[in-house]
């Protein structure tokens, strides 16, 4: 008869890896779930596989099994190149990442340590019952907390760029209102028939900098802001309606527009003679 084995603590280092393990696990495990559906991207799949090796290298941690040590290694070191790759690009660490690169650095000390090194070196320790139940169902809490959390960061940082675009559309808007009201005249669109295209050229020439300093290209997506009028710019008769025209997340015209609120991101957002004729209200979808 096999002698029974006790269930031991581990100490408190690898208690610590292993839940600052078990918290970045379901972060990058949610943060990918739910980007991949929000983006339609597979790339972000890859997210949600760090996460899962987070969370498998957190079990092995604590029950200071070799793989969780190697595994944390290979995840600190992978965080720590993602930073390098930043840098290079940027110039500059993300204030947002240094957290990240400090702890990743931690880890790296504390595994390499000669002591440590050979507390994961041997088969492990039995965890008690009470031990893992206390564990999953903290992690359980943490998953639900996230999962109620992150849809509600994801669908704020998408009005932001709504927001910013409608600003600009304004910005774009008075200017150009500003020049009819000198010239009786406005180069734009109405949208509900066949328009006479203005470009950003046109624009740019004869609003600034006399009626706005700067005169914004792209909305907040990167996608080029979109002009019409009911006369062509250079025609004697005078424009009487002018319209601005974002194509939304996706960069795509919807072809026919209902006007009034709309529900999603890719929707167009449109501004004519000092009102917005279509734009976004209300909960947001992908």
């Amino acid at each position: 008869m096999e002698p029974e084995v006790t269930p031991v603590r581990p100490p408190a280092g690898a208690i610590a890896l292993a839940v600052t393990a078990q918290i970045a696990a379901y972060a990058y495990l949610l943060t990918g779930v739910f980007a991949w559906w929000w983006q339609g991207k597979i790339a972000f799949a890859s997210v949600a596989i760090y996460g899962l090796s987070r969370a498998i290298a957190a079990w092995g941690l604590l029950r200071l099994k070799r793989y969780g040590s190697i595994l944390e290694q290979v995840s600190a070191i992978v965080w720590l190149l993602f930073c390098v790759g930043g840098w290079r690009q940027f110039g500059v660490i993300r204030p947002l990442l240094l957290p990240g690169v400090l702890v990743s650095i931690g880890e790296l000390v504390y595994l390499n340590g000669a002591s440590v090194r050979a507390l994961f070196g041997g088969a492990g320790v039995p965890i008690s019952r009470a031990a893992v139940v206390s564990w999953f169902g903290s992690t359980a809490v943490a998953a639900l907390f996230a999962a109620i959390v992150i849809p509600n960061i994801l669908t704020a940082s998408g009005r932001s760029p709504q927001k910013h675009t409608m600003a600009d559309m304004r910005t774009i808007a008075t200017a150009w209102e500003a020049r009819a009201t000198d010239v009786n005249r406005y180069n734009a669109a109405a949208i509900d028939f066949p328009t006479t295209g203005v470009t950003f050229e046109n624009l740019t020439t004869y609003l600034t900098p006399t009626y706005v300093k700067y005169l914004p290209a792209k909305d907040a997506w990167g996608n080029n802001y979109h002009f019409g009028a009911d006369r062509p710019w250079g025609a004697k008769e005078a424009a009487q309606v002018y319209t601005v025209i974002s194509y939304g997340k996706d960069g795509k015209s919807q072809g026919k527009w209902e006007g009034g609120a709309t529900t999603h991101f890719d929707c167009d957002i449109i501004y004519s003679n000092g009102t917005f004729l279509q734009y976004p209200e209300g909960v947001q979808q992908q």
